[in-house]
């Protein structure tokens, strides 16, 4: 088992996509533990702009942009998204 006692946002850059039911308004790199989460996306829904931190999925071993791993079933996940948006908020 592996435990997940820090997170480093390495990168943030904000961006202007219209999406529907929520627009990207950045895209993030992390690194979470030991693992580097790469194109994870940061969105504002449009029902209540509400601003939510989406962890990138595992993708396919061929894409040179994919994550590595996916943290969907993570149960640090919400921990980890929590902190990407307190980092969001700060820049």
């Amino acid at each position: 088992m592996i435990t997940i006692d820090h997170v480093e946002i390495v990168r943030i850059k904000k961006a202007n996509v219209a999406g529907v039911g929520s627009d990207l308004v950045a895209v993030f790199d992390a690194i979470v533990g030991p693992f580097r989460l790469r194109n994870g996306q940061i969105r504002r829904r449009h029902a209540d702009g509400e601003l939510f931190a989406q962890t990138p999925g595992r993708g396919s071993g061929s894409n040179a942009d994919s994550a590595g791993i996916n943290m969907r079933h993570c149960p640090e996940r919400e921990w980890v998204c929590a902190k990407v948006l307190e980092a969001y908020r700060n820049v």
